[in-house]
């Protein structure tokens, strides 16, 4: 059964924060997932301020339950190409967790096409490495009270190691730990048009998922078919939060409304409460 419904904050603009978690609780959302580079002061170098963060979000009733776009912007780690890159991104992650584990995210989405493009190493190769290398990182998320998980990236994206759901399944099942968890997406489920029973196939290993359309366009604007992919989550074992996922538009406070009524009508989100005028 699906935990709660929240929000990532690249839906919209830093400078419009107060005035979008306000929706955000009006609307019925009970979380706040985060990309650090938008709410984190200093970020990556640095990590001011974290428990002031993870109470002011607690504070509004919107605790921070995932972190992601945790790589983005940032330059030199990769999971295929040098033992140093590698390095870097192990380093890297090790600091998402911590920072995690401060504002008490559960989970910390792991996409990042750009960094794990396998380029020319066959397929089993780039498996076998990033099984062990991610085997390594699963116990600092765990010590952390939190997860890597790991998303699928739309085949569209090129050579992204991982594009398909089944086999970001795969790689979390070889891992074997439960630091390291599978993010289910239905923005590349739809893309890739995958077979909605994944959903259910995979629930029990995974600690998150984004409710995402094709190219993070606005929820309900691509013609997706929620109802079916609903009933995929009804009829499984997933037990996370769903997030909203969609890019920033001018008019994205009507966006949210959207959002907040597809989540509705699909997915289970307790309706407005509505005050009765005596």
């Amino acid at each position: 059964m699906i935990r709660g419904f929240t929000v990532s904050n690249i839906a919209w603009p830093a400078a419009a924060e107060a005035q979008a978690l306000a929706q955000l609780r009006r609307l019925g959302f009970t979380g706040v997932e985060l990309a650090p580079g938008r709410s984190i002061d200093g970020w990556p170098l640095a990590h001011t301020g974290l428990e002031e963060l993870r109470r002011r979000l607690e504070g509004e009733g919107l605790p921070v339950v995932a972190l992601q776009a945790v790589l983005f912007g940032i330059e030199g780690p990769n999971l295929f190409t040098t033992d140093a890159a590698r390095a870097q991104l192990f380093d890297h992650l090790a600091r998402v967790a911590r920072v995690a584990g401060v504002l008490g995210a559960g989970s910390c989405v792991f996409g990042a096409p750009k960094t794990r493009d396998r380029g020319a190493l066959p397929a089993q190769a780039a498996f076998d490495l990033a099984a062990a290398f991610f085997a390594s990182l699963g116990p600092i998320f765990e010590t952390e009270g939190t997860s890597l998980a790991f998303e699928a990236i739309p085949q569209s994206h090129g050579r992204a190691f991982v594009t398909q759901t089944a086999e970001a399944l795969a790689l979390v099942k070889a891992i074997g730990h439960p630091g390291i968890r599978v993010q289910i997406d239905t923005g590349a489920i739809f893309a890739n048009r995958e077979d909605f029973s994944v959903i259910a196939e995979t629930a029990s290993y995974a600690s998150h998922a984004h409710l995402s359309e094709p190219g993070l366009l606005p929820v309900g604007t691509a013609g997706c078919d929620h109802a079916a992919v609903a009933a995929a989550f009804t009829a499984s074992a997933f037990d996370g939060f769903l997030s909203v996922e969609m890019r920033e538009i001018d008019a994205w406070a009507s966006a949210l409304e959207r959002a907040a009524e597809v989540a509705r009508t699909y997915y289970g989100m307790a309706p407005l409460e509505t005050k009765v005028i005596e």
